[in-house]
């Protein structure tokens, strides 16, 4: 007997133990799809974002977005290599400088005849064209260029190893070289490592990473995290730090104005072995290892705690001897942030008062911690983060776990622990879902996500990303792919609305029984109910035991209009595989399911 009955199936991506007694079908392979009502849809579409200039170079963790006086949008990249901001749609390097010289030979500053360009002689100077340099202590003019044009920062472009030409904005009238004996040359800051370094020994790597080799002291050296830059906004400023793990410029808190002809520079006063840097209540909070400094009240200039050294100061320090690294903070309101170690959660409050702050335990806290210093995303007020076997939120009362028994053993087994602290987290804020980017398996960067709905499901997909902004700024939303300090890098704006923008995207459903398993069955026909726009295309898969060959039919294609489409599958179990390259929303469909024999 025919009968029509409906294509039921569970929201999100289910990599849980499968068996063929399934009330409902589970999806166990999805791509580019979600579920943000319960119905099986494509993701929010992307665009690629065009712009002049340089070229994203380096492996890009971090985007941070600001609006500026005269509606200024102004996105920053930060890579391991380079600072870059989009601004409009031109892309500029504004990397740091180096607080340290190179005396360059003497008159290393030549001019050619009608040319609004110099060459500089810089031998075994190691930079590639587009890196920032800046030029000091040059005599001139040098046949009519002014020494204002010459001692100031600009972008080279490389000649050769020993020599570099910039641009300038007067023409020489001859050629010749100058400058005098004392000409300094500053270079960006240097570049730092791509990927995370384990240590070795008992107790490190994946053997190691939670409660059985937690605390092993057998292991050699200390872990090298990947460069991961951090930024925060201070007035109409902003201040940052490059994260490194070993001393030097890497340490440094730098701010910037948002004056694109001069690099970020050195924040005055400021600590010089910071890993992480965020504001709260007009506050600049640096994490320096198991210590945070913070400066006085409105002042980031100012970090000294002690009132008989600087009368007036609100400064404030404090050494948690108990943690060996803060891995990152994210603000909570105006006066209070959660700060992560890896396997630590904090609260960080201004209570005013002589004591000024404090520094506690997380209500409901617990040994997890975070993966990474991009790890984590605000939405609604509640903070949401990965730690090393669960994903956590905070509202302000206590620390929950968010239940994932749809796929989070799966995302425990297969996230590449040797490179995950350079998963992120991003806020899709056209459904209200969070989204995390992270390494699975054998990949050294974050090629698959999870999106955590917040109606309690998880689905699974592939997309190569590796640095989002955690904010919508300006309406957008920027996310990158650049991984390559000699490949240009990708830059796309994500979670566009009202666009025919196509998507790839793909499902497959778990194997189930048709009935109640003992006979066998016959698909006839199915009546999709859909909105979308272009082809989406099914096939069912079916086994006659649940060990048994696969049966695949034909592709059927179903467009917009489509009403029903005729059939040819049979067996005991069946599967439903759903592909499709543009816009799509699942409503109620339906199928006739013919019993046969045994």
């Amino acid at each position: 007997m025919e009968k029509p009955v409906d294509v039921e199936y569970v929201a999100g991506t289910i990599k849980s133990p499968q068996h063929t007694k399934l009330t409902q079908a589970a999806f166990t392979e999805t791509d580019k799809v979600h579920f943000p009502d319960g119905r099986l849809t494509n993701i929010p579409p992307w665009a690629e974002v065009t712009y002049d200039g340089a070229s994203l170079l380096g492996a890009c963790r971090t985007i941070h977005g600001a609006e500026v006086s005269g509606g200024n949008f102004n996105y920053l990249h930060a890579t391991n290599s380079n600072l870059y901001v989009l601004r409009n749609s031109t892309l500029s390097n504004i990397t740091p400088l180096r607080t340290t010289s190179t005396t360059l030979g003497n008159n290393p500053i030549a001019t050619t005849n009608g040319q609004a360009v110099i060459t500089v002689t810089h031998t075994a100077h190691g930079l590639v064209t587009g890196n920032r340099i800046k030029i000091s202590g040059a005599t001139g003019p040098i046949n009519t260029v002014p020494a204002s044009e010459i001692n100031k920062e600009h972008i080279v472009t490389v000649v050769n190893a020993n020599s570099y030409r910039v641009n300038v904005t007067t023409a020489a009238t001859a050629t010749g070289s100058g400058g005098g004996a004392s000409v300094l040359a500053y270079k960006q800051i240097a570049s730092q490592g791509v990927n995370q370094i384990l240590p070795t020994g008992f107790g490190a790597g994946l053997f190691g990473a939670n409660v059985f080799g937690y605390n092993q002291q057998s292991q050699t050296g200390a872990s090298i995290y990947p460069r991961i830059w951090s930024f925060d906004d201070f007035g109409q400023d902003v201040i940052m730090c490059p994260g490194d793990t070993a001393a030097g410029d890497g340490r440094k808190i730098y701010i910037w104005d948002y004056n694109i002809n001069t690099a970020p520079t050195v924040l005055t006063n400021a600590p010089t072995d910071c890993n992480f840097v965020l504001t709260v209540k007009n506050c600049v909070v640096a994490l320096c290892g198991n210590r945070v400094d913070i400066s006085s009240i409105g002042d980031a200039t100012r970090w000294e705690p002690n009132a008989s050294i600087d009368p007036g100061t609100t400064a404030y320090s404090k050494t948690l001897q108990r943690l060996s690294r803060l891995v990152c903070g994210i603000r909570l309101g105006e006066k209070s942030a959660l700060l992560f170690s890896d396997n630590e959660v904090l609260i960080l409050r201004y209570v005013g008062g002589t004591e000024l702050w404090d520094i506690s335990d997380a209500p409901g806290g617990n040994n997890d911690g975070i993966i990474g210093p991009n790890a984590c995303c605000e939405m609604n007020g509640t903070v949401y983060w990965r730690g090393r076997q669960n994903m956590f939120r905070f509202s302000g009362a206590f620390v929950e776990i968010v239940d994932n028994p749809q796929n989070g053993d799966w995302i425990t087994q297969n996230i590449n622990t040797a490179q995950m602290s350079k998963s992120f987290m991003a806020v899709d804020h056209v459904n209200g879902q969070i989204v995390m980017h992270f390494p699975a398996g054998a990949d050294n960067e974050p090629n698959d996500y999870v999106i955590y709905n917040t109606k309690g499901h998880f689905t699974l997909g592939k997309m190569s990303r590796t640095a989002s902004m955690k904010r919508v700024i300006g309406g957008r939303l920027l996310m990158a792919n650049s991984t390559s300090e000699t490949l240009a890098g990708d830059i796309f704006t994500h979670y566009l609305k009202d666009t025919n923008i196509a998507v790839e995207w793909s499902a497959v459903t778990a194997e189930a029984y048709a009935g109640d398993g003992q006979r066998r069955f016959e698909i006839k026909q199915f009546w999709p109910d859909s909105n979308q726009i272009g082809t989406t295309n099914i096939q069912y898969r079916t086994r006659d035991y649940a060990r048994g060959d696969q049966y695949n039919s034909q592709v059927y294609s179903v467009e917009q209009g489509t009403e029903y489409q005729t059939v040819v599958a049979a067996g005991r179990i069946r599967s439903i595989a759903f592909n499709g390259t543009g816009q799509f929303s699942m409503g109620a469909w339906k199928e006739t399911v013919r019993m046969l024999g045994k």
